[in-house]
C-alpha cells in the first residue's frame, strides 16, 4: 500500500489515566501548556551581579572592613563572618571619608603622616600552609617617588622572621606583596607588579589581591595577573605583631596616603587563581540560604525588590544587596520569609521571629512592627485589614487562629479595639494561611473556610462558613488567588475555589503523578505562585529528599484547564517589576555587572506601569527572572494505531514547530504490538536538514517524543507529520 502522511498531535498531559489508545500523552516536560500546542519554558536569567549565597563574607574571611560609616568616624567595624569580632583602633587621622568611596559610600582615608588602623594579633590570621587570598581598593593620593607602606603584620623593623605578610608601594611606584616562609625564617617571597601607582599615573580606585595558590603567590591588579612566582617552604610565618592598615605591621613611618576600602582577608581559599572581573558590589554576610523574594511599589510607582535569608533581609539598590535588617533573625532551614505591602508598609513574616515592617519609600532597616503582634507563618492584606495566620504558641493565640489588625492601622493589635480581634477555628486543624480580595478564605490542614467582612458590626466584625471538610491546604506556603479564585493544594491534589464552589483541578489528571514524584517530607513548603501576566498558576516544589532547593515546578493553565511541568531549580521564587529588566550581560563600569551600564537601577521610573513576572534566586545566589533561552523541551503525542488491526511502518517524521533550526532536536518513535505491553522507546533519530526524521519503525501501535534542545528559539509545538505505510498484508 502507498505511503501517506498523517498529522499526530501532541496530547493532552495526563499521567494519572490509563494511556490505552487514548489523546493524551504521559510526558512532557519544560513547557507550557498552550490551547493547542505546547510553549516553550524560559530559563532564569540572572540580571544582577550580586549574589545571596555565599557573597564574599563567607566562612573563609576572618577580616571583612567595608569601611562604612558617617564622615569623620573612627568607628571601624569587621564585619566577617568567618572569624572572631576584631575590634579595630584608628590611630593618628585615620578616618571614614564620604568624599571617596568603592563601595558603601564612605572609605578608609589616610593622610601619609603616621595614621592607619590596627588590631592585636589573632589566630584568625595565621596562614600556616594553606591558600590565603587578601584583597581591598586602594586609592593613592601621593606623588611619585615615595615608599608608601598600605598594609601587613610586623614587628617595627620588618624582619623577615617577624612578617606574616607586607603589601606596600614602593619608591618605583610599583606595588609589592610579600610572605616569609618557615622554617626557613630569614627568607621572604615577593610579587612586584609592573604596573605604577601615583596619583596622576593610574589615578582613582584599583583593586589588588594577593594571592597563595598552593606553591605559588599571585598578585592581580584590576583583575589582570601582575605577576606570579613559585616558591618554596611550608607554613607562612605566624607573626605575633599587630597587624595594621595603611602601615606595614608595626612599622610606623611611610603610612599610606590615600584611600583604602573594602579589605579582606580570607584564609583557606584562593579566590582567584586567574584573570578575573573585579567585584562590583560590596562584600556581604548573606546569613544562611535565601528563603524570601518580593517586589515593593512605591508612592511615585517605582519598583523595589527585597529578599531574605536565614538571618537577614536585604534590598536591592545600585550598588548590590544592601543588608536592611533590624537584627538578626531565626527562619528555621526549609521555611520562608512571607512579604505583603500594607499602603507604603512592606511587613515580612516567618514564625520564629517578631513581624517586621519597613517603609517602602523612606525607610532604612526593617524593625518590629508596632502594637505586639504574634509571630505568624503567613501575612495577608484584605481589605483595610492585615492578617496575620499560621501563628506561634503563645499567650492568646494557638495555630487554629488567625489574628487582624485595626481597621486601617497595621499597629492596632490589641483585640476589642477598633475592630482589630481574633479567631479561633474550633476544628480543621492548623490554619495554614488567609488568602483572598473581595472574597476572603482561611485555609486549614483540614477545612477551607470563606470569610465575610460585616460592615458595622463591631462584635462580629467578620463571618466565616466551613466550605470544605476534611480537607485542607498540605502546605503553608501552597496556595494563592487570582481574582475571587483561590487554588491550593491538598494532601490528595490540587483544587481551585471560588465562593462555595470547589473543584477538583487535579483529579484524574496530574495528582497521582504529582504525589509519586514530589519529596512528601517537605510538601509541607510547596510554593504557590499565581502568574500575574499570564493565565497560570505555579507551585514549585522538591523532587526528593536529595534536592537542596526547589527543583521542580508544575503548572496549571486555568484559561484551559491543562497542565504542564518543568525542570529548573532556585533558592526561592517570587515575583518581580517586569517591564524594562534589562538582561545584557556587556555592562563594564564598576557597580554595573551583568547590567547594561546605561540601563535604568531595578527601582527607576522606567519600570512603573510593568507588571510582575515570576523570578527567582538562582543555585549561584543570583536575582533571576524567567527570561532566559528557551529550556530544552520534551513533547509526546498520543498513542495511534496507524493501520487499524495491522502493523504499520514509519519511514519518516515531520515535526509541527516552528523550531528555527530546522536540524535541531530529535524524534523517537514509542511502539508496542498489544495494549497490554509497555511502550518500547526506540533510539532518537536526529532531525535533517530536510526538517523530517527517517524513523524507520514498524509495529502496531505508536506513539512519538519530540525532543528540542536548549536555547533553540521557537514559540509553538503541535505535534508531528507521520509518513507511514500498512507493513504486511491480511491473509
Amino acid at each position: 500500500m502507498p505511503a501517506k502522511k498523517l498529522p499526530v498531535e501532541f496530547g493532552e498531559w495526563r499521567p494519572d489515566i490509563a494511556l490505552l489508545d487514548t489523546k493524551f500523552a504521559s510526558e512532557v516536560e519544560n513547557v507550557f501548556a498552550g490551547a493547542n500546542s505546547y510553549l516553550p519554558f524560559p530559563a532564569l536569567a540572572a540580571f544582577t551581579g550580586a549574589p545571596l549565597v555565599n557573597a564574599g563574607n563567607d566562612s573563609n574571611t576572618k577580616i571583612m572592613l567595608h569601611f562604612n560609616g558617617a564622615d569623620a568616624s573612627t568607628v571601624i567595624t569587621d564585619d566577617n563572618v568567618g572569624g572572631s569580632a576584631h575590634v579595630w583602633t584608628a590611630a593618628g587621622t585615620a578616618q571614614l571619608d564620604t568624599a571617596q568611596s568603592q563601595f558603601g559610600g564612605s572609605s578608609l582615608l589616610l593622610d601619609g603622616a603616621g595614621s592607619w588602623v590596627t588590631t592585636p594579633d589573632h589566630a584568625d590570621f595565621v596562614f600556616g600552609a594553606g591558600d590565603f587570598t587578601i584583597d581591598f581598593w586602594f586609592n593613592c593620593n601621593d606623588v611619585s617617588g615615595n615608599l608608601r607602606n598600605i598594609a601587613g603584620q610586623c614587628n617595627n623593623l620588618g624582619n623577615a622572621t617577624s612578617t606574616s605578610f607586607r603589601i606596600w608601594r614602593l619608591p618605583s611606584n610599583k606595588i609589592e606583596a610579600l610572605i616569609s616562609m618557615a622554617p626557613i625564617g630569614t627568607l621572604s617571597f615577593a610579587c612586584v607588579s609592573t604596573s605604577q601607582f601615583t596619583d596622576t599615573i593610574n589615578p582613582g580606585w584599583h583593586h589588588l589581591a594577593f594571592v597563595r595558590n598552593g606553591g605559588s603567590l599571585k598578585l592581580f591588579i584590576d583583575g589582570m595577573l601582575e605577576n606570579e612566582i613559585s616558591f618554596f617552604g611550608a607554613d607562612v610565618i605566624n607573626s605575633t605583631n599587630a597587624l595594621r592598615i595603611g602601615a606595614l605591621g608595626e612599622v610606623t613611618t611611610d603610612t599610606w596616603k590615600g584611600w583604602i576600602d573594602e579589605f579582606r582577608i580570607s584564609v583557606g581559599i584562593a579566590r582567584w587563581t586567574g584573570n578575573f572581573t573585579p567585584p562590583t558590589v560590596a562584600s556581604i554576610s548573606a546569613g544562611g540560604t535565601p528563603c524570601g523574594l518580593y517586589s515593593a511599589r512605591t508612592l511615585s510607582g517605582e519598583w523595589k525588590i527585597y529578599a531574605g535569608t536565614q538571618t537577614k533581609l536585604f534590598t536591592w539598590g545600585s550598588g548590590g544587596w544592601i543588608d536592611v535588617s533590624g537584627g538578626t533573625y531565626h527562619v528555621a532551614p526549609g521555611d520562608l520569609w512571607m512579604f505583603e505591602q500594607s499602603g507604603q508598609k512592606l511587613v515580612a513574616v516567618n514564625i520564629n521571629d517578631n513581624p517586621q515592617v519597613i517603609d517602602i519609600d523612606s525607610g532604612t532597616n526593617f524593625a518590629d512592627l508596632a502594637g505586639s503582634p504574634p509571630r505568624a507563618t503567613n501575612v495577608k492584606q484584605i481589605g483595610d485589614f492585615l492578617f496575620l495566620s499560621g501563628l506561634a504558641d503563645n499567650v492568646g493565640y494557638n495555630r487554629r487562629s488567625i489574628v487582624w489588625s485595626a481597621i486601617n492601622d497595621i499597629t492596632g493589635w490589641l483585640p476589642g479595639t477598633n475592630l482589630c480581634d481574633t479567631q479561633q477555628m474550633p476544628d480543621g486543624g492548623p490554619v495554614m494561611g488567609v488568602a483572598g480580595g473581595e472574597i476572603g478564605y482561611v485555609l486549614q490542614d483540614r477545612a477551607v473556610r470563606t470569610m465575610q467582612f460585616l460592615p458595622g458590626d463591631t462584635s462580629l466584625i467578620f463571618s466565616f462558613s466551613r466550605v470544605l471538610d476534611d480537607r485542607g491546604c498540605v502546605s503553608k506556603y501552597g496556595f494563592d488567588t487570582i481574582g475571587n479564585v483561590l487554588y491550593f493544594v491538598s494532601e490528595d491534589g490540587f483544587y481551585s475555589m471560588t465562593g462555595q464552589q470547589v473543584t477538583p483541578i487535579g483529579q484524574d489528571k496530574v495528582n497521582d503523578w504529582f504525589l509519586a514524584n514530589s519529596d512528601v517530607t517537605r510538601r509541607n513548603v510547596i510554593h504557590c505562585l499565581a502568574g500575574v501576566n499570564k493565565p497560570r498558576i505555579a507551585w514549585v516544589y522538591h523532587s526528593g529528599d536529595a534536592a537542596p532547593m526547589y527543583d521542580r515546578q508544575i503548572i496549571f493553565d486555568w484559561s484551559n484547564a491543562r497542565w504542564a511541568r518543568a525542570t529548573i531549580s532556585a533558592w526561592v521564587w517570587g515575583l518581580l517589576a517586569s517591564t524594562g529588566l534589562d538582561l545584557d550581560t556587556t555592562g563594564s563600569e564598576p557597580g554595573d555587572a551583568l547590567l547594561d551600564s546605561t540601563a535604568p537601577s531595578l527601582d527607576s521610573f522606567g519600570y512603573v506601569g510593568g507588571r510582575p513576572l515570576i523570578g527567582a534566586i538562582n543555585p549561584g545566589g543570583f536575582l533571576s527572572a524567567l527570561t532566559g533561552p528557551n529550556l530544552p523541551a520534551t513533547m509526546e503525542t498520543a498513542e495511534v494505531h496507524l493501520s487499524p488491526g495491522m502493523r504499520s511502518f514509519v519511514s519518516d517524521a515531520y515535526p509541527l514547530d516552528d523550531v528555527r533550526d530546522d536540524a535541531s532536536g530529535t524524534v523517537a518513535a514509542g511502539t508496542r504490538e498489544r495494549l497490554q505491553d509497555a511502550p518500547v522507546w526506540e533510539t532518537p533519530v536526529t532531525i535533517e536538514i530536510t526538517g523530517s526524521a527517517a524513523l524507520y519503525s514498524s509495529a502496531r501501535l505508536h506513539r512519538f517524543r519530540r525532543y528540542i534542545p536548549g536555547a533553540m528559539v521557537w514559540t509553538h509545538a503541535q505535534g508531528v507529520v507521520i509518513e507511514a505505510q500498512q507493513d504486511g498484508t491480511v491473509a
